[in-house]
């Protein structure tokens, strides 16, 4: 309760123009934030400019908030809507780029080798990682956020619907889109338990 009573009182505070009360807010939330805007735009560098941008929005916006969600969630979603944004203005596919040390799924595939493998499975291991990495960033941002979110971020649907601003239905129909186009992707490698 104190920390939910610390965070509406710097709310209360930055909607009244404290600086100082919004940087003690969003700086919590940075790192997270940079993550899920390189999740969609492919890359560290532009996933900065994304949050930047996202945080003067919201610093714009602060007096719209009306506190039926948690700030966390209210500041991810403008994130997030404008990360995609930001990908259909510039017409670009991400890049494929992750931050190095925060990619869950390729480290999944990793304890998945065997202790001492073989050169063969050491190959096999790289190729599947590379290819998940490409399926993964493959999939349109509408669909690859929420099975990002849910697979590897471990959200619930509850909470991937308030981040995106969407009913739990649509949130459960993109992430199953989403896991049938990985397993077509995969299955057109030669994966065929793949997803």
């Amino acid at each position: 309760m104190a920390a939910a009573t610390t965070i509406a009182k710097l709310v209360s505070e930055a909607k009244a123009g404290d600086a100082d009360a919004f940087a003690r807010l969003t700086s919590p939330l940075a790192g997270r934030l940079v993550s899920i805007a390189a999740g969609v735009v492919g890359n560290r560098d532009d996933a900065e400019d994304v949050v930047q941008e996202s945080l003067w929005k919201a610093i714009q916006h602060l007096r719209d908030y009306r506190e039926e969600a948690p700030f966390s969630t209210w500041l991810t979603r403008i994130t997030v809507n404008h990360a995609i944004g930001w990908v259909r203005k510039r017409k670009v596919r991400p890049e494929g780029h992750r931050i190095e040390g925060e990619d869950p799924l390729l480290e999944l595939l990793d304890r998945q080798c065997t202790a001492d493998p073989s050169p063969e499975e050491v190959c096999r291991a790289q190729e599947l990682r590379s290819l998940v990495r490409q399926a993964v960033q493959g999939v349109d941002p509408k669909y690859r956020i929420p099975f990002c979110r849910y697979a590897l971020d471990e959200l619930s649907y509850r909470e991937i619907a308030d981040e995106m601003g969407v009913p739990i239905t649509t949130v459960k129909t993109r992430i199953h889109r989403a896991r049938q186009m990985l397993r077509r992707a995969l299955r057109r490698h030669g994966y065929a338990d793949a997803a």
